[in-house]
């Protein structure tokens, strides 16, 4: 009986870790999303330079995990990194561009 109830417990363990690395991934859009919103009206240059370079950290916590965790199928390998450095680089670019023109 104590070897079920352990295994149960090591399941369960395992899904909330998943859980919280999932969180821990995905949060910097979610941050970039979350000072558009909270930015003064109308929207600005420098506004938007800040949320694509927030957002960028998405692409190096997958470089540096080399992990894309999803609930049902996660990415692993040089396909996670080559996602990781293409949308650092998008995200990256766009905030350069943002803060150097603005929204002309």
């Amino acid at each position: 009986m104590s070897n079920k109830t352990d295994q149960i417990v090591g399941r369960n363990k395992l899904i909330l870790k998943r859980v919280g690395l999932s969180l821990v991934t995905i949060f910097p859009p979610f941050l970039g999303i979350l000072i558009l919103f909270l930015s003064k009206k109308p929207l600005t240059g420098t506004a938007f330079a800040l949320s694509f370079f927030i957002a960028g950290f998405y692409g190096v916590i997958v470089v540096i995990r080399k992990e894309i965790p999803m609930a049902l199928r996660s990415v692993y390998g040089k396909w996670a990194v080559i996602q990781g450095l293409s949308v650092t680089v998008f995200c990256w670019g766009s905030a350069i561009y943002f803060f150097l023109f603005g929204l002309k």
